[in-house]
């Protein structure tokens, strides 16, 4: 999206990026949106020039690791326990006022 030869964000582009988002964007917010995306990009570009071989990483996303446990079925021993603990009760369930009439 950002032109070598031109560093600014047109207009357009802006405008495409509002439709993209869904956002409704006077003309104004157009320009003010296309002079800050433009100085993100030039200051990213400047990030990406340091030279960084011998810094070391400072994110350890590869060593995590997603613990998961098996879905095991098990009786429910606590029912009959809630259910008598209740202030109300019918066929063996909780009774409750009615929410939607």
């Amino acid at each position: 999206m950002l032109k070598e030869k031109s560093s600014i964000i047109s207009a357009t582009e802006v405008e495409h990026l509002a439709k993209l988002a869904r956002i409704e964007l006077s003309a104004e917010q157009q320009k003010n949106f296309s002079n800050q995306l433009t100085d993100i990009l030039k200051y990213v570009k400047k990030l990406s020039a340091v030279d960084t071989k011998n810094i070391p990483p400072t994110s350890y996303l590869s060593l995590l690791k997603n613990i998961t446990r098996r879905d095991e079925i098990k009786p429910n021993t606590q029912s009959e326990k809630l259910i008598a603990a209740a202030p109300e009760k019918k066929d063996g369930c909780v009774k409750v006022k009615a929410v939607l009439k």
